[in-house]
């Protein structure tokens, strides 16, 4: 094991927390030979410098909570950095309780009511729904949000 990438990984990893496909992507750019990941990555894990419910956490929480992001684009996210579904299930469902998540996606609603004043309902309607979409969300949910709003 090269001490000196296992210097650059504690503080890759000290910055913010990552997980194990990000750590792996790097020590690809670094050109480290991959029979040595392992080696890295369970050092990582029990200096505790690399956890993956951790990183979970964090990553939803950041994502819900600052970004607005609708639990299916923070499941597809984690799924892309090949964190398990049991986790990513797990995590969502202790990090985002249902009040709050709806609440947010009426806040975001009645933000792009606003928004877009000026347009005709079924125009308003369109461009929310496909921005609130893109943002992650469910077709049902939004269409809970939209019809609480419009009584």
């Amino acid at each position: 094991m090269d001490h000196e990438i296992l210097k650059r990984l504690y503080k890759y990893c000290a910055y913010q927390d990552r997980c194990k496909s990000e750590v792996q992507q790097k020590l690809s750019e670094w050109d480290s030979p991959s029979e040595d990941w392992d080696l890295y990555l369970t050092h990582l894990e029990k200096e505790r410098f690399l956890d993956e419910n951790r990183y979970t956490h964090s990553f939803v929480r950041g994502k819900f909570f600052i970004k607005k992001w609708g639990k299916q684009k923070i499941k597809q996210a984690l799924r892309r950095k090949s964190i398990p579904n049991s986790l990513i299930e797990e995590t969502i469902s202790q990090e985002i309780d249902a009040e709050t998540y709806s609440a947010t996606l009426q806040k975001l609603v009645q933000q792009k009511l606003t928004q877009y004043h000026n347009l005709d309902e079924q125009t308003q309607k369109e461009k929310i729904f496909r921005f609130l979409m893109q943002k992650g969300f469910e077709y049902a949910e939004i269409q809970n949000a939209w019809e609480d709003i419009r009584r």
